[in-house]
């Protein structure tokens, strides 16, 4: 959060809720899925072999020797997703 706070100032109320997705959007289904989030439209794309909302990388496993994360974390309200890059807009 240090170098978000250095790059683009305070995180807020706002900064927060660009993070938050109603519903529970699988990383699998964030393609076809209606990404609106709390604090707007969120936008998907693909590229060089990768799914990106803004300029979060979604979805991404560890590769090489290491041991896979998990993806998606599912919870009672929601999944949280494991992302390349925190606090990206």
């Amino acid at each position: 959060m240090e170098t978000y706070e250095v790059t683009r100032g305070p995180i807020t109320a706002d900064v927060i809720k660009k993070h938050i997705v109603p519903g529970k959007i699988a990383s699998a289904d964030v393609p076809t899925a209606d990404l609106n989030s709390l604090g707007g439209p969120l936008n998907y794309r693909y590229a060089v072999r990768k799914h990106f909302v803004n300029d979060a990388i979604i979805g991404e496993s560890t590769f090489g020797p290491f041991s896979d994360y998990p993806v998606d974390v599912q919870c009672s309200n929601g999944v949280i997703h494991a992302v390349g890059l925190n606090f990206a807009m």
